[in-house]
């Protein structure tokens, strides 16, 4: 079987304040670099000191970053 690459990457940053989601796929002229192709942010009100407090806000933040 071939080895392929995967076509987008995706990223999650799940902060104390803020959630940030990035989204890349290979570029079809240079395959050693991504193109960023969508990003997303939202503010996160579950997480205290680094710690998930209030699971159902973490979610929503991640719902509404994606």
């Amino acid at each position: 079987m071939r080895e392929q690459s995967p076509d987008h990457y995706f990223g999650l940053d799940i902060g104390t304040s803020t959630v940030r989601c990035i989204v890349g796929m290979a570029d079809s002229h240079d395959s050693g670099q991504l193109s960023i192709i969508g990003h997303g942010t939202a503010p996160n009100r579950g997480m205290r000191k680094g710690s998930i407090a209030h699971v159902d806000d973490v979610v929503e933040a991640v719902v509404q970053a994606i």
